[in-house]
Protein backbone atom coordinates (compact mmCIF):
# COMPACT_ATOMS: atom_id res chain seq x y z
CA UNK A 1 0.00 0.00 0.00
CA UNK A 2 1.12 3.52 -0.69
CA UNK A 3 2.58 5.57 2.07
CA UNK A 4 0.17 8.49 1.96
CA UNK A 5 1.04 11.94 3.13
CA UNK A 6 -1.76 14.22 4.14
CA UNK A 7 -0.74 17.47 2.54
CA UNK A 8 -3.64 19.90 2.43
CA UNK A 9 -7.31 20.67 2.72
CA UNK A 10 -9.60 23.23 1.23
CA UNK A 11 -13.29 24.04 1.52
CA UNK A 12 -15.52 23.86 -1.50
CA UNK A 13 -17.67 26.85 -2.43
CA UNK A 14 -20.50 25.31 -0.36
CA UNK A 15 -20.68 26.81 3.12
CA UNK A 16 -21.13 23.67 5.22
CA UNK A 17 -22.96 24.06 8.52
CA UNK A 18 -20.61 21.76 10.42
CA UNK A 19 -17.37 23.03 8.88
CA UNK A 20 -16.43 19.66 7.40
CA UNK A 21 -19.12 18.73 4.91
CA UNK A 22 -18.02 18.95 1.28
CA UNK A 23 -14.37 19.49 2.06
CA UNK A 24 -12.18 18.18 -0.73
CA UNK A 25 -8.95 16.55 0.36
CA UNK A 26 -5.87 16.10 -1.84
CA UNK A 27 -3.33 13.55 -0.67
CA UNK A 28 0.18 13.27 -2.13
CA UNK A 29 2.10 10.00 -2.10
CA UNK A 30 5.15 8.12 -3.31
CA UNK A 31 4.10 6.18 -6.40
CA UNK A 32 5.02 5.19 -9.93
CA UNK A 33 3.77 7.53 -12.69
CA UNK A 34 1.46 4.77 -13.99
CA UNK A 35 -0.44 4.70 -10.68
CA UNK A 36 -2.58 7.28 -8.96
CA UNK A 37 -0.11 9.42 -7.02
CA UNK A 38 -2.41 12.28 -6.10
CA UNK A 39 -5.52 11.04 -4.34
CA UNK A 40 -8.74 13.03 -4.18
CA UNK A 41 -11.52 12.42 -1.68
CA UNK A 42 -14.37 14.30 -0.06
CA UNK A 43 -14.79 14.75 3.69
CA UNK A 44 -18.48 14.36 4.36
CA UNK A 45 -18.74 15.26 8.04
CA UNK A 46 -20.74 12.05 8.47
CA UNK A 47 -19.51 8.56 9.34
CA UNK A 48 -17.49 7.12 7.23
CA UNK A 49 -16.22 10.67 6.69
CA UNK A 50 -14.49 10.00 3.34
CA UNK A 51 -16.25 9.34 0.04
CA UNK A 52 -15.25 9.05 -3.59
CA UNK A 53 -11.54 8.30 -3.40
CA UNK A 54 -10.22 9.02 -6.89
CA UNK A 55 -6.80 9.92 -8.14
CA UNK A 56 -4.62 11.14 -10.93
CA UNK A 57 -1.61 9.41 -12.44
CA UNK A 58 1.18 10.64 -14.67
CA UNK A 59 3.51 12.06 -12.03
CA UNK A 60 6.12 10.15 -10.03
CA UNK A 61 6.25 10.65 -6.25
CA UNK A 62 3.98 13.69 -5.87
CA UNK A 63 4.93 13.82 -2.20
CA UNK A 64 4.22 17.52 -1.57
CA UNK A 65 1.21 19.51 -2.77
CA UNK A 66 0.48 23.24 -2.58
CA UNK A 67 -2.75 25.14 -3.28
CA UNK A 68 -2.66 28.63 -4.77
CA UNK A 69 -4.54 31.13 -6.89
CA UNK A 70 -7.68 31.09 -4.74
CA UNK A 71 -7.74 27.27 -4.58
CA UNK A 72 -7.95 27.01 -8.37
CA UNK A 73 -4.44 25.58 -8.93
CA UNK A 74 -2.72 22.66 -7.22
CA UNK A 75 1.07 22.38 -7.52
CA UNK A 76 2.86 19.08 -7.01
CA UNK A 77 6.51 18.11 -6.78
CA UNK A 78 7.80 15.02 -8.54
CA UNK A 79 10.29 13.94 -5.88
CA UNK A 80 12.79 12.07 -8.07
CA UNK A 81 16.49 12.40 -8.92
CA UNK A 82 15.57 14.58 -11.92
CA UNK A 83 12.64 16.20 -10.16
CA UNK A 84 10.07 18.55 -11.58
CA UNK A 85 7.02 20.54 -10.56
CA UNK A 86 3.60 20.26 -12.17
CA UNK A 87 0.49 22.43 -11.97
CA UNK A 88 -3.08 21.16 -12.09
CA UNK A 89 -6.33 23.06 -12.61
CA UNK A 90 -8.93 22.21 -9.99
CA UNK A 91 -12.55 21.78 -11.12
CA UNK A 92 -15.44 22.63 -8.78
CA UNK A 93 -15.82 18.92 -7.97
CA UNK A 94 -12.10 18.59 -7.16
CA UNK A 95 -11.11 16.86 -10.40
CA UNK A 96 -7.58 17.71 -11.55
CA UNK A 97 -6.34 18.37 -15.08
CA UNK A 98 -2.70 19.14 -15.93
CA UNK A 99 -2.01 22.83 -16.55
CA UNK A 100 1.05 23.57 -18.67
CA UNK A 101 4.12 21.36 -18.87
CA UNK A 102 6.16 19.93 -16.00
CA UNK A 103 9.09 22.23 -15.20
CA UNK A 104 12.49 20.82 -14.20
CA UNK A 105 13.27 21.72 -10.61
CA UNK A 106 16.33 19.81 -9.40
CA UNK A 107 17.15 16.67 -7.46
CA UNK A 108 14.38 15.55 -5.09
CA UNK A 109 12.10 18.59 -4.83
CA UNK A 110 10.38 18.29 -1.46
CA UNK A 111 8.55 21.57 -0.73
CA UNK A 112 6.78 24.38 -2.58
CA UNK A 113 5.93 27.93 -1.59
CA UNK A 114 4.03 30.64 -3.48
CA UNK A 115 4.63 34.32 -2.81
CA UNK A 116 1.73 36.37 -1.44
CA UNK A 117 1.02 37.98 -4.82
CA UNK A 118 0.91 34.62 -6.67
CA UNK A 119 3.76 35.68 -8.96
CA UNK A 120 6.43 33.07 -8.09
CA UNK A 121 6.60 29.44 -7.09
CA UNK A 122 9.67 28.42 -5.07
CA UNK A 123 10.77 24.80 -4.95
CA UNK A 124 13.36 23.39 -2.56
CA UNK A 125 15.42 20.46 -3.85
CA UNK A 126 16.45 18.29 -0.93
CA UNK A 127 19.17 16.15 -2.56
CA UNK A 128 20.24 18.87 -4.95
CA UNK A 129 21.07 21.40 -2.25
CA UNK A 130 19.25 24.11 -4.18
CA UNK A 131 16.06 26.07 -4.64
CA UNK A 132 14.46 27.03 -7.94
CA UNK A 133 12.24 30.06 -8.54
CA UNK A 134 9.55 29.82 -11.22
CA UNK A 135 7.52 32.79 -12.48
CA UNK A 136 3.79 32.12 -12.61
CA UNK A 137 1.65 33.21 -15.52
CA UNK A 138 -1.65 35.00 -14.85
CA UNK A 139 -3.24 31.55 -15.21
CA UNK A 140 -1.03 30.23 -12.37
CA UNK A 141 0.99 27.96 -14.66
CA UNK A 142 4.72 27.86 -13.84
CA UNK A 143 7.12 29.01 -16.53
CA UNK A 144 10.79 27.88 -16.76
CA UNK A 145 12.87 28.74 -13.69
CA UNK A 146 14.30 32.25 -13.67
CA UNK A 147 16.76 31.61 -10.86
CA UNK A 148 18.43 28.65 -9.17
CA UNK A 149 20.31 29.05 -5.92
CA UNK A 150 22.85 26.33 -5.09
CA UNK A 151 24.06 25.99 -1.53
CA UNK A 152 27.29 24.53 -0.20
CA UNK A 153 28.54 23.31 3.14
CA UNK A 154 27.73 20.60 5.66
CA UNK A 155 25.56 20.34 8.72
CA UNK A 156 26.73 19.89 12.31
CA UNK A 157 26.13 16.11 12.07
CA UNK A 158 28.41 15.01 9.18
CA UNK A 159 27.22 11.40 9.28
CA UNK A 160 23.82 12.48 7.94
CA UNK A 161 24.38 16.07 6.80
CA UNK A 162 27.15 15.70 4.25
CA UNK A 163 25.56 18.28 1.96
CA UNK A 164 23.02 21.10 2.17
CA UNK A 165 19.40 19.96 2.22
CA UNK A 166 17.01 22.90 1.86
CA UNK A 167 13.58 21.87 3.00
CA UNK A 168 11.12 24.75 3.29
CA UNK A 169 11.46 27.99 1.35
CA UNK A 170 9.01 30.72 2.21
CA UNK A 171 8.15 34.08 0.80
CA UNK A 172 6.45 37.06 2.45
Amino acid sequence: MLSLLLTLLFHSPVNPPNGMKNTILFIGSYSEPSKNGIHITNLTGQPAYFTGLNGISGIANPSFLKLAHGHKILYAVSETDNGSIQAFNIAANGALTPAGNPQPSGSSPCHLSVDSKNRHLIASNYSGGSIAIFPLGSDGVPRPAIQRLHFSGKGPNPSRQEAPTPIQPSSP
